[in-house]
C-alpha cells in the first residue's frame, strides 16, 4: 500500500529528505574509501555509519550517480597528501609544442672545407650545385612580398574593398526601397572606402617596387609583388624614364615558375594594349624565361601577340608575381 506524500505531515517528509541526502553523501564517501572524521572536515557532519550491504544503495529521488560523476567525486574528495605524493612519483612534464620550426636553409661550408681550397671562379659552380644560388635568388624575390608591413597594407585594402562593396550594395537596396537621402549618404561611405583601399594599395606597391628596385642596374626593373594593374603603370613610367636617358631596352623582370597559367590570362590584354599603343616589340630572355626584354625602338623584337603566345607556352614561366 503506498501512501502519497501530501497525505503524510511535512516535518516527516522534510526529515526524510534530509536522512536521504545524508545516505547519498555518505555513499559517494564509501566510494571515494573516505574516512568519516576526513567527510567532517568537509562540512558532512552528524553522518551516521551504514552496514557494509547498504554502501551501493543509494535511497534518493534524484538520479543514480553514473560512474563519471563517481570518478568525479573521488578526485574531489582527493586529500592534499595523496595529491602531493601522486604527483612527487611523476612529476610535471610540459607538454610536447605542436609548432615545429621550418628547416634551416642550406648554408656554405665551414671554413676548414675543401669549399675553400678551390678556385674561385670554380666556387659559383659549387654554389650551383648545392642549390644556393637558387636559393638566394627565390629568397631575394620573395622576402618583400612576406613582409609584414607590406602585408599589413595589403589587406587593409582588402578589408576597405569588402567595406566599399557592402556599402554601395547597401545604397542600391536603399535607393530602391525609396529612400534617396540613406543611399546618398551610403554611396559617400563607399566612395570613402574605395579612396582608402586605393591609397593602401599605392603604399604597397610603392614601398615594395622601392625595395625590390634598390639593387637593380640601369635598365632593368623587377615588377615582383605587384598587381597587373601596378606592373603596367611602373612599366610604362620605366619606358618613359628609359627612352629619355637613350636607352636602347629595358629588362622587365616579370617572374617565373611560380603561378598557374591563369595569370597570363589576366596580364594578356595589358601587355597587348601597352605595346601596342608605345608601339613596342619585345622578347623573352632565352638564358632567363622570367625577364622580359623590351624593344624601345621597336625594331628587333616580337610583337604582343607573338610574346602573349610565347608566355602561354612557356609552363615554367608568369607574369606578375602576386
Amino acid at each position: 500500500m503506498r501512501v502519497h506524500p501530501q497525505l503524510l505531515p511535512r516535518a516527516v517528509v522534510e526529515r526524510c529528505v534530509q536522512r536521504l541526502v545524508e545516505l547519498e553523501a555518505l555513499s559517494v564517501a564509501a566510494s571515494a574509501k573516505l574516512s568519516l572524521p576526513s567527510c567532517r572536515r568537509r562540512g558532512l557532519t552528524h553522518l551516521p555509519l551504514l552496514p557494509p550491504f547498504s554502501f551501493p544503495i543509494v535511497l534518493s529521488p534524484f538520479s543514480h550517480p553514473s560512474s563519471a560523476s563517481l570518478a568525479l567525486s573521488s578526485r574531489r574528495f582527493t586529500t592534499s597528501s595523496s595529491f602531493g605524493a601522486r604527483h612527487s612519483r611523476h612529476p610535471y612534464r610540459p607538454p610536447i609544442p605542436i609548432y615545429t620550426p621550418p628547416p634551416k636553409p642550406p648554408s656554405l661550408p665551414p671554413r676548414n672545407s675543401v669549399f675553400w681550397l678551390l678556385p674561385a671562379f670554380l666556387r659559383p659552380s659549387l654554389r650551383h650545385l648545392i642549390g644556393l644560388d637558387l636559393l638566394d635568388e627565390q629568397n631575394q624575390d620573395m622576402a618583400n612580398a612576406q613582409n609584414s608591413n607590406y602585408v599589413e597594407l595589403r589587406n587593409k585594402a582588402i578589408h576597405e574593398g569588402d567595406l566599399m562593396g557592402k556599402a554601395f550594395a547597401a545604397s542600391k537596396q536603399a535607393y530602391s526601397a525609396g529612400d534617396g537621402g540613406r543611399a546618398h549618404d551610403l554611396s559617400i561611405e563607399g566612395k570613402e572606402h574605395q579612396r582608402l583601399k586605393e591609397q593602401y594599395n599605392d603604399q604597397a606597391a610603392q614601398w615594395i617596387f622601392n625595395e625590390n628596385n634598390k639593387t637593380q642596374p640601369r635598365g632593368s626593373i623587377d615588377l615582383h609583388g605587384l598587381y597587373v594593374q601596378e606592373s603596367i603603370e611602373f612599366t610604362e613610367r620605366a619606358i618613359a624614364s628609359s627612352r629619355q636617358s637613350g636607352l636602347a631596352e629595358l629588362r622587365v623582370i616579370v617572374g617565373k615558375g611560380n603561378h598557374s597559367p591563369a595569370h597570363v590570362a589576366k596580364i594578356k590584354p595589358a601587355i597587348e594594349d601597352l605595346m601596342q599603343r608605345e608601339r613596342l616589340t619585345a622578347y623573352l630572355d632565352p638564358h632567363n624565361s622570367g625577364v622580359l626584354v623590351v624593344q624601345l625602338q621597336g625594331q628587333g623584337g616580337k610583337g604582343s601577340r607573338e610574346i602573349i603566345g610565347d608566355l602561354e607556352k612557356d609552363n615554367n614561366n608568369d607574369c606578375v608575381i602576386m
